[in-house]
């Protein structure tokens, strides 16, 4: 018995030993996972995007071999817990908390660099804020909910807050208090105003802050760059993340800090669970809940990773690169064909391709050049492997030149679909040809008989942020050409709608490269279609019949059409009556020119500045060496200066002379008063914000270039640190006179409700204060609008004299010879009037000037093209109604809104600027422009110097608007900096009126 016990407990040890050397072999997973054991994966909060991320992971089919066990956890610092006490196998961690974890010895591995995680800042609307900036000069103490504790969120909050803290430098600590709290109840706080700023740190987009964003609840703030270049410069694993505009309905992307989010791996976890793992991970871009894992690929896949990564997922990668270099070594004899395929294509849909638009020459060669390559590509894949004429590429290609130009010769295709494809190119060579001939044919008669029109659109030509100009005439040419004008670095795309291309003939069309011709109505949307309305940048509605009723109406159509087709197109239209500008504003155009308004602005100014058209001429000008008005927005360094530092600053920097300031795109405010200064009116000591344009007077609107901007940063800092300044020219003093109120004569030639508002403006308060004027009407007695002044009565000192001032009967007894200035307006009272007006005009002004030589004439031109016929009268200013309109609307393109800054100056008013010319105060007699100019500028006078007018020997005036600091030649004269004043010579200046001088 005692044998069979031993042998009994003999076999149960050998039994025992067995199994457990079964269990030890079966067991274990391949690669090492015991049966039954768990894989457990650290996700986030429950409605997170960790959460949701690991979700589909755990339920993707690469996974179905695993237990794969989904924790909810607060975030990244609780997963790095969890890990480190072997809780949790995989996590989901930020870029930040990994690295910190590495720095601490933690032997973790980083599986894929998943997505970017962006700090969004969130602000109630009605606080106003724009910058994160903005936090520390709040007036109120605002409360900010920073996430739950633990969390990136919270940590990142108080990381930027703490480094707006420090570079705000406030004594009395920061204006907000912190609390952790989840965003859901944030943002309910934050509706009942119980919480002013949310901070969260997730992927784009934030359901709950795209569905306050939509309420109108919320506005994204943007993180200042002096803030994100120093934390960037303290934590390298941050990123400079944008926001796009259009996730959270904003006017433009906000600039903030972003941090990867990393798949970590514990130091336990079997390697045979990397590739499934990542398997399931690669193909998850495009599942519906997950749109933050769009651009994830495994090319991206170990991008900006801060700790050592897995050799298994290092393995993984490497492998897929290999695999993509094998198909692309396989199919290397098939891409070249496809490519070449595909290049005549792309060149099409290019705009860098605009020549083979421009010219038909070069469209019918592209066409050839893409007949000839389609057919060898398409050739090579058909018949390269069954045909020894096309078994290469190189074959292939010298067998459809044969096709082209002689045949098929003894290249024949052998396949059916080789015969389809050769048909079809012969066929194509023929067309071609056929075009070809045509084309030369076509060219050779324009030339013969001068006939050079626009160039139509292609239907697949796109334009995009173009100029749409609805209708064409000669007016529309000037308006073009001054678009093109060679000062101009970028010159815009433009398209022209016309209800008849035969008629956009032109002397030169190389002169009118990128213009095309789009035919229909403007107010209809296919039309509008075929111009890319919807990719346009600015609209400009002429009328082409000036004053006709179907031109104003059509107008009003077209601007309803481009409302309705995208809003944001920027659009002018122009007016001839307030009636027509009333109907065109209530349809939302964005800038109105009423030229019979500005006409009549310009005649007054020119009664009470003679000369003064000549500055407003080259203000209005795009030509080289002369200046005009542009808004520049200001650099981020000079936000914190006054207008009166950036105004005494500028010119020593770069050629430009800054008149004033445009504050939040809508207040225009030219050269600020020095005192007194409010909210409403800001002056000469107001700082500027960064959102605020700076108007300047300039040649070119790159006369402020980067570096020239740093230049005027580093003068503004010294000084306003105390540092040492260009001290003011004392010797240089500005004297006052008492000048007496003048009585001055003025002759009207013509009558209508024109002619009232000059009279108006000429009797201006801030006018009679300097000048009386008296005004004698020249007209007949038939003239619209002189029985109706019978009867309520003329304006004060105007008196009416009845005759046909082509009379110089009627002249002589109106008392020309007393005259100072002889008014000739316009005659607009009928289409055949308007026709012979200009005329009219010039018979009227040599009358004039026979009856006195030096009297000063001011003439109302219609037609641009009479003007020629005016400058060889003496001592005329000639103010030309089609010239102004094209003029300001091509200024209008370049810098939107510009038409104000005109409105305002030629407005005659105690708040509005006006510019003057005003003879050389005897005590400045020998003085340069720039020391006058900066002593000026330091004084209390509200002047703005913009220039002077010289005299020269030969009697002839120049005008000089802000010269230059180089030494080039102008107008055959020495350089106009170094200009020294002498008798004769007049200032030209901007002021609220005429100083005492």
């Amino acid at each position: 018995m005692a044998g069979s016990w031993h042998i009994f407990i003999r076999s149960c040890l050998i039994a025992a030993l067995l199994w457990a050397a079964f269990l030890g072999r079966a067991g274990p997973l391949a690669g090492g996972q015991e049966t039954g054991r768990a894989i457990h994966f650290c996700s986030g909060r429950p409605a997170g995007n960790y959460n949701r991320l690991a979700q589909q992971i755990a339920r993707h089919p690469f996974m179905s071999d695993f237990q794969l066990e989904v924790k909810t956890t607060q975030g990244s610092y609780d997963n790095t817990g969890m890990l480190r006490s072997g809780e949790c196998d995989i996590a989901l961690v930020q870029n930040d908390v990994a690295a910190a974890e590495h720095l601490n010895g933690r032997p973790y591995r980083a599986l894929a660099s998943l997505y970017d995680e962006i700090v969004h800042v969130a602000a109630r609307r009605e606080l106003g804020f724009d910058q994160i900036s903005d936090l520390v000069y709040s007036e109120k103490s605002l409360r900010i909910g920073i996430g739950e504790l633990g969390s990136g969120s919270a940590s990142h909050a108080l990381m930027i807050l703490d480094e707006l803290n420090l570079l705000s430098r406030k004594a009395e600590g920061p204006p907000w208090e912190t609390l952790y709290i989840r965003l859901g109840e944030a943002l309910e706080e934050l509706r009942f105003r119980n919480l002013d700023v949310v901070f969260v740190t997730s992927a784009v987009p934030v359901t709950s802050l795209v569905e306050a964003s939509q309420q109108d609840m919320i506005t994204l703030l943007e993180i200042d760059q002096n803030i994100i270049q120093s934390l960037r410069s303290k934590q390298p694993y941050l990123s400079l993340c944008e926001i796009p505009y259009d996730v959270y309905s904003g006017k433009r992307n906000i600039a903030s800090l972003g941090l990867r989010a990393l798949l970590v791996l514990g130091r336990e976890v079997p390697a045979d669970v990397v590739a499934p793992l990542l398997e399931a991970v690669y193909d998850l871009p495009g599942h519906e809940g997950l749109p933050f894992l769009a651009d994830l690929t495994p090319l991206t896949g170990l991008s900006d990773i801060t700790i050592p990564i897995h050799p298994s997922s290092r393995r993984y990668h490497e492998e897929h690169r290999a695999e993509l270099a094998r198909l692309v070594q396989e199919y290397k004899d098939y891409l070249m064909p496809v490519i070449i395929l595909l290049i005549p294509f792309l060149l099409l849909r290019s705009r860098t391709a605009l020549f083979i638009h421009q010219f038909t020459l070069g469209r019918i060669l592209v066409l050839l050049v893409c007949v000839w390559l389609g057919g060898a590509s398409t050739m090579f894949i058909v018949e390269g492997s069954k045909n020894s004429a096309f078994d290469s590429f190189g074959k292939s290609a010298i067998a459809i030149l044969h096709y082209l130009f002689s045949g098929l010769e003894s290249k024949y295709p052998i396949t059916p679909a080789g015969t389809v494809v050769s048909i079809l190119i012969l066929s194509l060579g023929a067309a071609v040809v056929a075009l070809f001939t045509a084309t030369i044919v076509s060219i050779l008669v324009e030339q013969a008989f001068g006939i050079q029109r626009l160039r139509t659109k292609p239907r697949l030509f796109k334009l995009r942020d173009h100029v749409i100009i609805a209708g064409w005439s000669k007016r529309s040419e000037r308006l073009i050409r001054h678009l093109r004008s060679g000062d101009l670095a970028k010159k815009p795309p433009i398209a022209v709608i016309t209800s008849d291309s035969s008629k956009t003939t032109v002397r030169n069309r190389h002169h009118f490269k990128n213009v095309w011709v789009v035919e229909g109505r403007p107010c209809q949307k296919s039309t509008l279609a075929r111009a890319n309305a919807t990719t346009a940048k600015f609209a400009l509605l002429l009328s082409d019949d000036p004053g006709s009723e179907e031109s104003e109406l059509q107008n009003v159509a077209s601007t309803l059409a481009i409302e309705a087709l995208k809003p944001s197109v920027y659009t002018m239209a122009e007016a001839n009556s307030h009636k027509t500008e009333e109907h065109l504003k209530s349809c939302r155009v964005n800038q109105v020119v009423n030229v019979s308004d500005l006409s009549e602005k310009l005649v007054s100014q020119s009664v009470i500045t003679p000369r003064v058209m000549g500055v407003y001429d080259e203000l209005l000008t795009f030509a080289r060496q002369s200046q005009e008005i542009y808004f520049l927005p200001l650099n981020r360094d000079l936000a914190n200066s006054t207008f009166g530092q950036i105004q005494r600053q500028l010119p020593r920097s770069r050629d430009a002379i800054a008149v004033g300031f445009r504050r939040n795109r809508v207040q225009i405010v030219l050269n600020p008063r020095k005192f007194p200064e409010s909210n409403d009116h800001p002056g000469a000591h107001t700082r500027l914000s960064p959102e605020d344009e700076l108007i300047i007077m300039a040649d070119t609107a790159s006369a402020l270039r980067k570096p020239a901007w740093q230049r005027l940063w580093r003068k503004l800092r010294k000084e306003t640190s105390g540092g040492k300044v260009m001290s003011t020219i004392d010797q240089l003093q500005l004297p006052k006179r008492s000048i007496e109120r003048q009585d001055i004569r003025i002759g009207i030639c013509g009558w209508n409700p024109g002619s009232r508002d000059i009279i108006t403006q000429l009797q201006a308060p801030i006018i009679r204060r300097r000048y009386r004027y008296s005004f004698k009407v020249i007209c007949p007695m038939t003239a619209p609008g002189v029985a109706e002044s019978d009867k309520s009565g003329a304006p004060e000192d105007v008196s009416f004299v009845f005759g046909d001032p082509l009379k110089r009967e009627v002249l002589k007894n109106a008392g020309v010879e007393d005259f100072r200035t002889l008014v000739i307006l316009a005659d607009r009272s009928s289409r055949e009037a308007a026709k012979y007006s200009d005329h009219r005009s010039l018979m009227v002004a040599l009358a004039a000037r026979d009856l006195k030589g030096d009297i000063h004439l001011v003439v109302e031109v219609l037609e641009s093209e009479n003007r020629e016929h005016f400058e060889r009268l003496k001592n005329a200013e000639i103010v030309s109604v089609e010239d102004l309109a094209e003029k300001i609307m091509a200024q209008s393109v370049i810098s939107p809104g510009i038409t104000e800054v005109f409105e305002r100056l030629l407005t005659a008013s105690m708040d509005s600027n006006e510019i003057y010319l005003t003879p050389v105060p005897e005590e400045w007699l020998g003085c340069k422009f720039r020391n006058l100019y900066q002593k000026i500028v330091d004084s209390r006078e509200e002047v703005c110097l913009l220039g002077y007018e010289s005299l020269t020997s030969a009697g002839e005036r120049v005008l000089v608007l802000n010269p230059s600091r180089d030494r080039r030649m102008r107008r055959g004269t020495v350089n106009w900096q170094q200009y020294e004043f002498k008798e004769g010579d007049s200032l030209i200046l901007m002021a609220y009126e005429l100083p005492d001088w």
